[in-house]
């Protein structure tokens, strides 16, 4: 039949949308912000499909999303307009990490942020260890700042300020760290010592001092492993020696400072004597032995001789008038201040007394006498008897025979090598031997009287 039938309609063919978009600055941890930027002639946009990572899709024109971790991601952007026409972009944005703020300084850290410096200068460097950072910024207190990486910075005075860095300021990605700082003037250690002695006390003395703080603690360390605490103390050392000393003090606003002292222990002087046994009621010299060592010298010595005298002399004299033992006592000191003492026991022998020991007064001419020294009191070594009759004897006990009558004087002397000589008199009567005659011729009977 050859129908013919015709429409005829318009359509509208628009240019195409021009996908874009812009973000804020990526930092772990933080929000990214992003934008559409998209450039439509029609500005017939109606929905923003963004794909962030896998099955993470946000929409809207302006979404913001946290990313898990650093690194780079592709983030895509699909547009469609009021008449279904759809586009895209693709762009890589890089997640940086989280910037740290940190720094350390040349001062004393007590923990916790806090730190401290005691000394006059008040100058303090400090040295940057942030990650992550394209900017510094440091306030030092209320007043001065600096954009120096590592500056150094000279408080004007004492008190107590806060320090601060601020990485990446102005910027998402930043972090600050803030300590607290103490400025002090400084801790002056210091120490002292009284004469130093081998087996003798020594006393040491903190002399340390501090300004708009306390000491709060000493820690002495003796350099033969011994260690105390405290203001004043005392050690012995057992042997003489170089002995390296060191005191820490710390204050109680956590100042610590400390000073070391080699101390030269000197050795004690051989404090010795020499004497023998005394003899009653005879002056006796006591010599002394003592020696001074390591180039010392001996200043002075006092004794004490037991029986109630005392000397200062360096070989005393004394005199012993009763026979026991007396106990000796010498100390020593030297000019490096050291002593040191000895004592000992002295004997005093008992009283020397000759005695001549004979049985009678009178006896016969030419007859032999015995006389005998033995029982004499003392140690002696020698005897020597004068008869008085021109006859002598060295023996403790002799004989002899006077050949005349008369009265004789028998003289005893008895040698002590310590003692000295000692003697005595005795006399004696020699008589004739009487004529008896009985006359004529006589008979005796026994048994009767």
């Amino acid at each position: 039949f050859g129908c013919i039938d015709k429409k005829i309609d318009s359509i509208e063919v628009r240019e195409p949308s021009i996908p874009d978009f812009t973000f804020s600055n990526i930092c772990l941890k933080a929000p990214v912000l992003f934008k559409d930027q998209t450039k439509s002639v029609y500005n017939d946009v109606q929905s923003w499909e963004w794909q962030m990572l896998q099955n993470v899709v946000l929409t809207g024109k302006t979404p913001t999303y946290t990313f898990p971790k650093d690194g780079d991601y592709k983030v895509k952007l699909i547009v469609t307009t009021t008449l279904g026409c759809r586009d895209s972009i693709i762009k890589t944005i890089t997640v940086r990490p989280q910037p740290i703020a940190d720094f350390v300084t040349d001062t004393r850290n007590l923990g916790g942020g806090n730190f401290v410096i005691c000394d006059d200068s008040h100058k303090i460097n400090f040295t940057n260890q942030s990650t992550d950072n394209s900017t510094n910024l440091w306030k030092f207190g209320a007043l001065a700042s600096s954009k120096d990486t590592n500056p150094t910075y000279t408080f004007v005075d004492t008190g107590r300020y806060f320090v601060s860095l601020t990485i990446n300021s102005g910027s998402l990605c930043t972090d600050t760290k803030t300590i607290q700082l103490d400025v002090l003037p400084p801790l002056k250690v210091n120490f002292d010592y009284s004469i130093a002695c081998e087996k003798n006390a020594i006393t040491f003395n903190d002399l340390s001092s501090t300004i708009l703080d306390n000491i709060s603690s000493r820690s002495w360390n003796m350099g033969d492993s011994t260690k105390y605490s405290g203001e004043i103390i005392q050690h012995t050392y057992k042997e003489k020696g170089i002995y390296p000393i060191k005191l820490i003090v710390n204050t109680s606003r956590g100042c610590q400072d400390s000073i070391a002292k080699d101390i030269q222990v000197i050795a004690l002087p051989i404090v010795d004597f020499d004497f023998q046994e005394a003899c009653p009621r005879q002056l006796m010299t006591i010599k002394n032995t003592s020696v001074a060592v390591d180039k010392d010298k001996i200043l002075s010595y006092e004794w004490n001789l037991g029986n109630g005298t005392t000397s200062i002399a360096t070989n005393p004299k004394v005199q012993y008038n009763t026979p026991r033992s007396y106990e000796i006592t010498l100390k020593a000191l030297t000019v490096a201040g050291c002593r040191d003492s000895t004592k000992d026991f002295v004997l005093v022998r008992d009283f020397v007394e000759p005695i001549i020991q004979q049985s009678q007064d009178v006896f016969c001419i030419n007859k032999a006498i015995i006389f005998d020294a033995s029982l004499s009191k003392g140690v002696f070594q020698e005897y020597l008897w004068e008869f008085g009759d021109g006859n002598n004897s060295t023996q403790k006990t002799d004989t002899t025979i006077y050949e005349s009558e008369g009265i004789y004087t028998i003289h005893l002397t008895l040698k002590d090598s310590l003692c000295g000589s000692f003697d005595t008199l005795s006399k004696i009567e020699i008589i004739s031997i009487p004529d008896v005659s009985l006359g004529g011729d006589f008979a005796v009977c026994p048994n009767l009287s």
